[in-house]
């Protein structure tokens, strides 16, 4: 019963009912493994993801499978923590380097004092945990500090740590500002930890007469402990949070009166004098006010032990699954814009070589025609009275044809050589230059002109020796039977020059030759341009479009592949909510509320913040309204069908003093009295949008503080 004589536990027993509540572990390990099942789906879910070799294109396949591994190591991690439990509450110190850290755990975890720096940056540089027996087995861990010069090491190593806590303390100081640290503040609000913010007060100790001035006025060692306290506030409020208690203590004090009291004297370090008599260990105890801080341990080991646990647990299945999330739907991103970015690049590419070979092919027509009509004077030449003359001259231009089309086809195959190199160096750039600004740039795209079109033209670098064979094997021939076609007017010329004049003969015979050199003439052209086309244009397009189809092949896979990752990544935000809703329960259950727990459908949870669940049962919902639980992170209960409700519900949970409700174009209008810390309000409105799927905006009264 309270001073008044109300028990609210059993008030709400005798108006609802008593509930047999279920043994803690076994809610614990329930939990544990509805967590571990949901890891399971996520981790057959990133191997069926997993491309098949050749599938894509070699650089997408090879960041897909980084990507894809990077995730299954982390969810393998969690997994494996998982399996680990730890039953005590464990308190991570963090803070900057030679903040204080390792003397608080020195002296909470009766240490000797080798981890304690001396004025040195990076002084403790592993992790070190170790249970405090004054604290009822509570497990202290110090880690690395944050913040020192190339301590990048340092900073993964303390974060890793943190992870595996259940309650963070911060160490400040009252000698240097908290800015440079604002970031790692920002870090652990987002986390979701609950943080106690310790401000040690360095007033200096070290010799006699310090000491006595610091043992006959302690408080002016703590005055400005206050002030120091707004840059930590400031850099947990931009991400929503806020301490769960404030502390201000004196390490150094703290540790040697410890040590005194088991030693009967202090640690040294360096010269600092000895306490005059035993009884000061105790004044520096009790000066250096580190029994408020050791106030806050027990309490939250206490009260939340068990809670904490699931929570941990909760956590690492949140941190999976958020990692899932957000590296999956930014692979199917990247996935998605380098196969839209590379098709039009195909489709480019392919445009230019079309063009490019279109253009060598008109140049070659133009040329073979110039060479072939320079040629067509050679009959007005001959002496058609003198057969055996006409046969060396024809013989001769054979030769000379031959010798052209060596050079044509050899120079216009080289020429197309130098013009496809000089196209894929201009495709290159232009598709370089526009992918500069990393926000636009995919992933895994690269410009592979070479690779595409290279292994295509090497064909025309083939077929150009073989251009000489042709051109000068097909050519004779064609001259054997152009000098049987001459034998044959001949005979006629010799029955017509019975009936015709001699002029009228040879004029006859100059235009049968000239008709023949003609038609010989034409078909040498015609042949350059076959030769040209046959083999060089056709096997390299030939090529080319191979090229292209495996190209189109691995893009439709890309496509696939990314339409599948963000599903995945869909699959993973319904995990979360599926993993919220499975730590509201358990929570209520530790609570004793398993009515309430068996009536939660689905949750929403801000680590750090609180839970919305939503109860379809009107009993439960009045009940959890009426008497809400006692649970570490507050869990308001919201009905279902009811949005404009459930958000107010939210905002009243966890915004003291509400003092008005009303209704904006987007959603609904809280009023409070008190005007809330900006990042506090971004929190909480991130909160009530996500289980009543409507707009929130939280403002101030008018004249509030």
């Amino acid at each position: 019963m309270t001073a008044a004589g109300f028990d609210p536990e059993r008030v709400r027993q005798l108006a609802f009912g008593a509930e047999r509540p279920a043994p803690v572990d076994e809610i614990l390990r329930s939990h544990g493994a509805e967590v571990d099942a949901q890891l399971g789906e996520l981790s057959a879910a990133l191997a069926d993801l997993r491309p098949g070799p050749g599938t894509l294109s070699t650089a997408a396949e090879a960041g897909a499978v980084a990507v894809l591994d990077d995730l299954t190591a982390v969810v393998a991690d969690c997994r494996r923590r998982l399996d680990q439990p730890q039953a005590a509450l464990r308190v991570v110190f963090m803070g900057r380097t030679l903040a204080g850290k390792s003397t608080l755990y020195e002296t909470l975890t009766g240490g000797d004092g080798r981890r304690i720096g001396a004025g040195a940056q990076r002084a403790t540089r592993d992790c070190a945990e170790h249970s405090a027996a004054a604290l009822g087995g509570l497990v202290l861990i110090d880690p690395p500090g944050v913040g020192a010069f190339d301590g990048e090491h340092d900073v993964e190593a303390a974060f890793d740590a943190a992870k595996s806590s259940d309650l963070i303390a911060w160490v400040a100081t009252t000698d240097s500002t908290q800015e440079e640290t604002a970031r790692a503040l920002r870090m652990i609000a987002a986390a979701g930890r609950p943080v106690v913010v310790i401000v040690n007060c360095r007033a200096d100790i070290d010799t006699p007469a310090r000491r006595r001035r610091f043992l006959r006025e302690p408080g002016r060692a703590f005055a400005e402990a206050s002030g120091h306290l707004g840059p930590v506030l400031r850099a947990l409020d931009s991400a929503g949070a806020a301490p769960v208690a404030t502390v201000a203590v004196h390490a150094r004090a703290a540790f040697d009166g410890a040590r005194a009291r088991e030693q009967g004297e202090p640690a040294e370090r360096g010269e600092a004098a000895k306490p005059a008599e035993r009884g000061e260990a105790a004044e520096l105890w009790a000066a250096s006010r580190i029994d408020n801080l050791l106030q806050v341990f027990r309490a939250h080991g206490l009260r939340g032990a068990s809670q904490r646990r699931l929570l941990r647990s909760a956590d690492l299945g949140r941190d999976a699954v958020d990692a899932g999330a957000g590296m999956l739907a930014d692979l199917a991103d990247r996935l998605a814009r380098d196969a839209a970015v590379a098709a039009a690049a195909a489709r480019d590419l392919s445009g230019r070589v079309q063009s490019l070979f279109d253009d060598h092919l008109d140049r070659l027509r133009v040329a073979a025609a110039r060479l072939v009509d320079e040629r067509r004077f050679w009959v007005h030449q001959q002496n058609v009275r003198d057969k055996r003359a006409v046969e060396r001259a024809w013989t001769a231009l054979h030769h000379e044809l031959a010798a052209d089309g060596r050079s044509l086809l050899g120079g216009h195959t080289a020429q197309l050589r130098s013009a496809l190199d000089e196209c894929l160096r201009a495709f290159d750039h232009d598709w370089s230059v526009p992918l500069t600004d990393p926000a636009n740039r995919p992933l895994f795209f690269q410009p592979m002109a070479s690779a595409w079109v290279h292994t295509g033209v090497k064909s025309a670098g083939a077929a150009a020796g073989g251009i000489v064979g042709l051109s000068v094997g097909g050519l004779p021939g064609a001259a054997v039977g152009l000098a049987l076609g001459w034998a044959l007017p001949q005979v006629a010329d010799r029955l017509a020059s019975r009936f015709r004049s001699r002029e009228q003969v040879m004029r006859d015979r100059r235009a049968s030759l000239s008709a023949q050199a003609n038609a010989y003439l034409d078909w040498v052209r015609e042949t350059w341009i076959h030769i040209f086309v046959d083999s060089v244009l056709r096997p390299a397009w030939q090529r080319f479009q191979a090229e292209q189809a495996v190209l189109d092949r691995q893009l439709g896979s890309e496509e696939q592949l990314a339409a599948v990752t963000g599903e995945a990544a869909g699959q993973c935000e319904r995990q979360r909510a599926i993993l919220d809703a499975a730590a509201a329960r358990a929570l209520l259950g530790l609570t004793g509320r398993q009515r309430a727990a068996s009536a939660v459908g689905w949750a929403c949870r801000v680590p750090g913040v609180g839970i919305a669940a939503l109860v379809g049962d009107a009993d439960v919902l009045e009940e959890l309204s009426l008497f809400p639980p006692d649970i570490v992170e507050p869990c308001t209960a919201v009905p279902p069908a009811q949005p404009a409700v459930a958000a107010v519900r939210v905002v009243a949970a966890h915004v003291p003093a509400v003092t008005g409700v009303g209704v904006w174009s987007p959603g609904v209008e809280v009023e409070v009295a008190a005007r809330p810390a900006a990042g506090r309000v971004a929190a909480v409105q991130g909160l009530a949008r996500a289980v009543a799927a409507v707009d929130v905006r939280i403002v101030a009264a008018a004249g509030a503080p």
